[in-house]
């Protein structure tokens, strides 16, 4: 739920508590002021314990996607440090750009492997089950808690 409350832009907030039409404008504001605050503490709590990757996805020989947290400025941008591996394997390269956006460079390999991806916060990795087809394939993504 986290992950999809991260995207509430405090523009968002702001409209939402317009379409309520408060006689006074600064309730209205307090109102906005009180869900942002709200908001950022659950960001906070739950973005920083099992792993934020959101949008994980496959692009030609890159796993990518994007650290919701560090989108959302729950830490500050120095915080994140990338770091990725198969599981039982190598490290593997990552890149990392401006607003959370993270691709770990695949490697033909294995048919199968489990790929964790760390981002220095959260306290859990996202691992990801890819399969090599001659392609890659996500299978699907876990957010253990350890």
């Amino acid at each position: 739920m986290a992950r999809i409350l991260s995207r509430v832009t405090p523009e968002a907030l702001r409209s939402l508590v317009e379409i309520g039409r408060f006689s006074k404008a600064s309730d209205g504001a307090y109102l906005a002021q009180v869900m942002e605050g709200r908001l950022e503490r659950l960001l906070e709590r739950y973005l920083t314990r099992l792993s934020p990757l959101g949008d994980v996805h496959i692009d030609g020989d890159r796993l990518c996607a994007v650290d919701l947290a560090e989108a959302r400025g729950v830490r500050p941008a120095a915080s994140f440090h990338y770091a990725a591996r198969v599981v039982d394997g190598p490290a593997l390269r990552v890149t990392h750009e401006t607003g959370g956006a993270v691709c770990v460079e695949l490697a033909h390999a294995k048919p199968y492997a489990i790929v964790e991806i760390a981002d220095g916060v959260a306290k859990s990795p996202l691992l990801a089950h890819v399969y090599d087809r001659g392609g890659f394939v996500l299978a699907g993504i876990e957010r253990p808690s350890r």
